[in-house]
């Protein structure tokens, strides 16, 4: 319904410019609100699924679930924005824009035994000294999935959402996911807060003797 909407409303601005027909002006287009959709989460034992593996892509999973990274802040990972003295990594997001976010043990020992082969820390599988491009990333985990029979659909922007929720859950303060995320409003960063309430709520109605 939207989508022809947005045709009518072309077409009559093309009538209204080119022939100077002013009948539509006074036209009041009804808006159609889109529903707010929840972002898609996964479990905590799902995430352990599929991260409890030596593989690379396993150690890609890892990585975006411990720092809530977007996968092009990932894929444009070098050695040298990690600080192992002071158990940092230096991201780069949007427009360039960095933020320093906690290095976890488990990433870092993870990163202890991957094999250096160029400047970036997730290299390309057909050239190592390029960096991995989230298309061959998004295949990756795509391959991954169907090699170790996971059925549910993977991507990267899942274990962001999904590392958020579990922060919320826990008690983190919003401020702080906002900050791990690189989230510029605050607002942004809420959505989280809808997904964790509804997580109570489910798990309200199925333990609560008198739910």
């Amino acid at each position: 319904m939207e989508r022809a909407l947005c045709s009518y409303r072309a077409f009559f601005d093309f009538l209204e410019s080119e022939h100077e027909w002013q009948e539509f002006k006074r036209f009041d287009w009804p808006r159609i609100k889109k529903p707010d959709r929840l972002p898609k989460v996964l479990s905590f034992d799902e995430v352990l699924g599929l991260v409890d593996k030596d593989d690379p892509t396993s150690i890609l999973l890892e990585f975006l679930y411990a720092t809530g990274a977007r996968i092009s802040e990932a894929c444009a990972l070098k050695w040298k924005d990690i600080d192992t003295q002071r158990k940092t990594i230096r991201l780069f997001g949007k427009g360039r824009k960095g933020r320093e976010i906690p290095l976890s043990k488990v990433v870092e020992a993870k990163f202890k035994k991957t094999n250096k082969l160029g400047d970036y820390v997730f290299c390309s599988p057909r050239d190592p000294g390029k960096s991995l491009g989230p298309r061959q990333a998004r295949r990756m985990i795509r391959k991954f999935c169907l090699e170790n029979n996971i059925d549910r659909r993977i991507h990267p922007h899942l274990m962001r959402h999904s590392v958020a929720t579990h922060l919320l859950d826990e008690g983190a303060d919003l401020r702080f996911i906002q900050e791990l995320l690189g989230h510029e409003s605050l607002s942004t960063t809420q959505k989280y807060l809808r997904v964790s309430k509804q997580k109570l709520m489910e798990v309200f109605d199925r333990c609560h003797p008198r739910a």
